[in-house]
């Protein structure tokens, strides 16, 4: 699956990025990959083709590191198809990961850990659910946000590891 720059219904130009994650949807129809060129895109698999193409096309300002899809909960009537993305900053952005919807593409939330701890990046998170999410990356603490009150975490998990988790 070549990892390409740019990507329009004209045009599609490969180059060669470091692919530093893939996660699949919860439903298995979609991949979303984070890579080195600061690019995160969503993949529509085809089961009858076993082809993927690229569907959306998300860019930042930083290499990213890592994108998630949120989790749905059984009877969720109100579920939107959610991407975590992280990378070499301390801020994880949270964006709407449904191309069918009016609100595609855009951030819906920006978790800033900069004033908390100046080292993290965002290396590592997961959802619990499809609003609740844990961050960590180069740093001692665990950070469980809420993407409903963006402005500070609900808990920081401290002391339970020595070292830095990445």
């Amino acid at each position: 699956m070549p990892h390409v720059k740019r990507h329009t219904d004209t045009e599609s130009l490969e180059i060669q990025a470091d692919v530093s994650s893939v996660h699949w949807s919860q439903d298995g129809t979609h991949l979303v990959t984070s890579s080195n060129d600061m690019m995160a895109r969503i993949w529509r698999f085809d089961e009858e083709s076993g082809h993927f193409e690229i569907e959306m096309v998300k860019t930042f300002g930083v290499m990213l590191m890592i994108s998630k899809f949120n989790r749905t909960i059984p009877g969720d009537t109100q579920y939107t198809p959610l991407v975590a993305t992280g990378g070499h900053s301390g801020v994880i952005t949270i964006w709407v990961a449904d191309a069918k919807s009016d609100r595609s593409n855009k951030d819906v939330a920006k978790l800033h850990h900069e004033s908390l701890d100046p080292n993290l990046v965002g290396l590592e998170l997961d959802w619990q659910n499809s609003k609740t999410i844990a961050v960590t990356g180069r740093s001692k603490n665990i950070y469980l946000w809420n993407i409903d009150t963006p402005q500070k975490p609900i808990v920081i998990w401290s002391g339970g590891h020595l070292e830095e988790v990445e």
